[in-house]
């Protein structure tokens, strides 16, 4: 009866450490460098700016597991005159895989492929007479290069890239769609962050 006991604390144990570091969050902060038709110098005119992203994730082994993430980017509008600072800000929810490489010792490589559920943008003018509401969706890739394995934190480098097509502009009555399907957005953010699995 002991033995048994002991054997299924044991076991136990084992089942509770593997599931802990199963389960992971994660911070990212990095560059976001724009890109698409509405980036252009002649649509938006779009710097280089900040991107800012919340990650949750779960292995169901070693190589295979599921995300979801929930970010923000901000890209300032480059404008001619004296209209003030323009920030075009876009947030983004996105869903999907995760396929785990072992790189070594103590690095791997999540490789994240990922349906942007939602792509909700707001053209920001100062003084805010002018806003925009913009609403879209698109795909995502996302690569993390983790430094530690096990518990506890972990270090990542994150080369992520982001490309969105705009459905509508504007709200209720004055909502608009996009002339072409070329109105889109592309997103490049490089950056690192901090994860802590379970």
């Amino acid at each position: 009866m002991n033995k048994l006991f002991f054997m299924t604390m044991i076991l136990f144990s084992i089942g509770i450490t593997a599931q802990e570091s199963r389960a992971y969050l994660a911070f990212n902060v990095g560059a976001s460098l724009p890109g698409g038709e509405i980036a252009a110098e002649d649509q938006a005119n779009l710097k280089t700016g900040l991107d800012v992203n919340l990650d949750f994730g779960y292995r169901l082994n070693e190589q295979w597991g599921a995300f979801l993430t929930y970010g923000m980017s901000a890209n300032e509008v480059e404008v001619d005159d004296d209209a003030g600072t323009t920030v075009w800000r876009t947030g983004y929810m996105g869903i999907g895989p995760i396929y785990a490489v072992s790189l070594g010792e103590n690095w791997s490589w999540d490789i994240r492929p990922g349906y942007v559920l939602a792509m909700p943008t707001t053209i920001d003018y100062e003084g805010g007479d002018l806003d925009l509401d913009a609403k879209g969706s698109g795909w995502m890739l996302g690569n993390s290069f983790i430094m530690g394995l096990g518990q506890g934190f972990k270090l990542a480098i994150n080369i992520d890239y982001l490309s969105g097509t705009y459905s509508e502009f504007g709200e209720g009555d004055d909502a608009t769609k996009p002339d072409a399907s070329s109105d889109g957005l592309t997103r490049l953010a490089i950056g690192v962050g901090a994860r802590y699995n379970f």
